[in-house]
Order: structure tokens, then sequence, then C-alpha cells
């Protein structure tokens, strides 16, 4: 379910994702039951993370647990100096974020 949900959300959410220099912006990747949002700011990527949950509760019951819900911004992104969005300061701002397994540091490094 998460694919298609995923793919109808894209087609009409604000966020369009994280713009590299070529090719389409990447908006989420996910791994079983892991999904990881992307965004040209943490406000863009909770902001599409919210809209697909909020596709997934009504599509299949599914929703994602509060815990589970971080923003890993940058170091030196505009986040950090306290301009985030409303919308971001509702998923907690970490320095460090565990991705499968894997603890990786806001610097870009491994913590």
């Amino acid at each position: 379910p998460i694919e298609s949900t995923a793919r109808d959300v894209l087609a009409t959410t604000r966020a369009r994702g994280w713009t590299m220099a070529h090719g389409p912006p990447i908006a989420l990747a996910t791994y079983v039951d892991n999904l990881y949002g992307f965004g040209d700011s943490g406000n863009d990527a909770v902001l599409f993370l919210q809209d697909l949950e909020r596709a997934l509760r009504q599509r299949w019951g599914l929703q994602f647990k509060p815990e589970s819900c971080e923003v890993l911004a940058p170091l030196g992104s505009p986040e950090w100096d306290g301009a985030g969005a409303p919308s971001v300061r509702c998923w907690p701002l970490v320095r460090v974020i565990n991705v499968l397994g894997h603890r990786i540091s806001h610097t870009g490094g491994v913590a």
C-alpha cells in the first residue's frame, strides 16, 4: 500500500522532495516498514510525510508511531537557527537518527 499511496500523494502534495542537481527529486525511501522522507527543507519533508500518513490512515488504517517521527536536518540548515516552520516543531529535531541500525549524524557522519 505504501508505493501506490505515496505516488498518489506526490501528485497532489505541496512538497516535492529533495531537489538534486540531475534527475527527479527524491521524496521517499522505504525499507520494509521504515519510511524516510526528503525535502529541500525539514518542513518540506514533514509536510509530505504528514500528507502520506493522512492518506495511509484513510485508505489502510495505518499511522506512524509518534516516537518514530523525527527530523534530521543537516548542520547549518535554517532549522538549527530556530527558523523551522511550526509543522517541523511537532516532530523533534534531532542531531542523530537511527537508520536501519546505523546512527547517522546531522554532520553527515556516523555517530
